[in-house]
C-alpha cells in the first residue's frame, strides 16, 4: 500500500493530535503554531529548517529523529552526532558516511539530502547532521524475527548483494552489514543504511589504524578480526552476506558466543556447521553459496556482491518451484480432508436421525403391545385370549421388520459413504479424482 503524502498543514495538526492523545507515551516536540504563506515558505525568517517529530532511534554515532524539512517540504530521517570525547573522529565518520553515501546512486542505498554542522534544532545544542530519506517498514532483523516466508527473505539478500554490488563496483566497502542496518520500505525494497565505516579505496586517507577491530562481532570477517585493514575489500562484504543468509536458513549466526573475544575466535578457527545438517530441506545449491561466501580464505568467497547476488538468484529457482509444488499438494490434502469431513459429518447425521427415528418406533410399538394387552385380560379370566395373543405376535412381528429395515438401510447408507470417500483417495502426487 502507497503511504500518501501529506500537505504541511496537515501535517503539523497531525502532531499536534499524538501530543494531546498520548503526552506520556510520545516525547514528541510540539509544532510551532503558526500558518504558512501561500507559498509554502515559513513566516519566519529566523526559522529553524528542521522540525522534529518523532523520539529518536540510537545509531552507531548518532541518534536518528523522523523530522520534516521546512525548505524542501518532505519528511527526512535526521542523523544528529551525539556529543562524546572523542567528538573528532565521530564528525569524520559522519562525513565520511554522507560522502560515501552521496557517491551511491542505487534503490537498494539510502539516499542522503544533506549534511552540515552546528545544526541547531529546537532546545537540541548544535549538532553535526545528516539529513537521509526517511524508511518506513522495519528491517531486515525484524523480517527474520518473524518468520518472513524464506523465498521473501531471500528475495531482500538478493537486493542487498546487488546494491552492494553496485558499491563494490564504485571501489566502496561497507565493513558493517547487518539486518539491523537494512531498512525495508512499504513497498517492499531493501535499502542499506549506516555507512559509517565504509571505506573508499581510492581515497588515500583513513580513519582506522592497523590492529583496530571495526565492525559487529557476528558479521565480521575474519580479516576484520584481526584488524588487518589492508587486506579488506569487496570480499570482506561478501562474508556479512554470507552470515545473513546463514542466519536466514538455520535461524542463527554461524559463529556464537558469550562474549565478543569468543566470538571472534570461533570466527577465526572454527568451522561453520553446515546448514543442511540443521534444516535438510534446504537445497544443496543454497547451503553451497552459504559456505562458499564463510570461507576463511578471501580467495574462496564470491568476488563481489553482484557474484553473490547472482548465484543466490539462480538457487531462489527451484525453491520458488519447490514452495509452489508444496503448496499445490497442501491443497490437495485439504481438498481431501474437506471432502472426508462432509461425508463423515453426513454419515453422523444420517446415523443419529436413523437411531432417533428407530427408538420413537419401537416406543409406539412397545405401547401397542400395553394397549393390547390391557384390553384383553388373560384366558384363566375371560376365556378369550386369542385375539390378545394374535395381536401381540403382529406387535412382535412388527418390530423385527423395523429392525431387519433399519440394519439394511444403515448398512446401505455406509457403503455409498465408504464409495465417496474412496473416490477421493489417490497417489500422494495425484490430484483426486473426478
Amino acid at each position: 500500500m502507497r503511504r500518501r503524502r501529506l500537505s504541511v498543514e496537515a501535517f503539523i495538526e497531525l502532531n499536534q493530535q499524538v501530543v494531546q492523545q498520548s503526552p506520556t507515551q510520545f516525547q514528541v516536540h510540539r509544532a510551532p503554531t503558526f500558518s504558512l504563506s501561500p507559498e509554502g515558505s515559513h513566516p519566519d525568517p529566523h526559522y529553524q529548517r528542521y522540525h522534529l517529530v518523532r523520539p529518536p532511534g540510537r545509531g552507531g554515532v548518532g541518534d536518528v529523529y523522523l523530522a520534516w524539512d521546512w525548505e524542501m517540504q518532505r519528511e527526512v530521517a535526521l542523523k544528529l552526532l551525539r556529543r562524546v570525547d572523542d567528538l573528532n573522529l565521530l564528525v569524520q565518520r559522519l562525513h565520511r558516511e554522507a560522502q560515501v553515501a552521496a557517491r551511491l546512486n542505487h534503490p537498494n542505498i539510502i539516499t542522503v539530502y544533506d549534511i552540515g554542522a552546528d545544526l541547531r534544532v529546537e532546545d537540541k545544542p548544535p549538532a553535526h547532521y545528516i539529513s537521509m530519506a526517511y524508511v518506513e517498514g522495519g528491517t531486515l532483523g525484524h523480517a527474520i524475527k518473524r518468520g518472513l516466508a524464506l523465498d521473501n527473505q531471500l528475495q531482500l539478500l538478493e537486493q542487498v548483494a546487488r546494491g552492494m554490488g553496485h558499491a563494490h563496483q564504485n571501489q566502496v566497502i561497507h565493513r558493517d552489514l547487518k539486518p539491523s542496518n537494512i531498512l525495508l520500505s512499504e513497498d517492499g525494497r531493501a535499502i542499506i543504511t549506516d555507512f559509517g565505516l565504509a571505506r573508499w579505496e581510492l581515497d588515500a586517507s583513513t580513519l582506522t589504524q592497523t590492529g583496530e577491530i571495526m565492525g559487529t562481532a557476528f558479521y565480521m570477517s575474519p580479516e576484520q578480526a584481526t584488524g588487518d585493514k589492508n587486506s579488506m575489500d569487496p570480499r570482506t562484504d561478501v562474508w556479512a552476506l554470507g552470515v545473513m543468509l546463514y542466519q536466514i536458513l538455520t535461524g542463527q549466526v554461524p559463529f556464537q558466543g558469550t562474549s565478543e573475544t569468543v566470538v571472534l575466535g570461533a570466527i577465526l578457527r572454527k568451522t561453520p556447521v553446515p546448514p543442511r545438517q540443521l534444516r535438510p530441506q534446504i537445497s544443496e545449491a543454497l547451503e553451497q553459496v552459504c559456505l562458499r561466501a564463510l570461507s576463511k580464505e578471501q580467495s574462496g568467497r564470491q568476488a563481489n556482491g553482484q557474484v553473490f547476488a547472482d548465484q543466490l538468484s539462480s538457487c531462489r529457482l527451484p525453491v520458488q518451484r519447490s514452495v509452489a509444488q508444496h503448496s499445490r499438494r497442501i491443497f490437495a490434502s485439504l481438498q481431501l480432508s474437506r471432502t472426508a469431513t462432509l461425508c463423515l459429518i453426513g454419515l453422523s447425521v444420517a446415523v443419529l436421525l436413523l437411531l432417533a427415528w428407530a427408538i420413537q418406533s419401537h416406543r409406539e410399538l412397545q405401547q401397542l403391545r400395553q394397549q393390547g394387552t390391557a384390553s384383553n385380560p388373560p384366558a384363566a379370566e375371560s376365556g378369550t385370549s386369542e385375539p390378545a395373543a394374535n395381536r401381540s405376535s403382529a406387535a412382535d412381528k412388527r418390530l423385527a421388520r423395523l429392525r431387519k429395515r433399519t440394519q439394511s438401510f444403515y448398512a446401505i447408507l455406509v457403503s455409498r459413504q465408504n464409495d465417496q470417500l474412496g473416490s477421493y483417495i489417490t497417489a500422494p502426487d495425484a490430484g483426486p479424482r473426478p
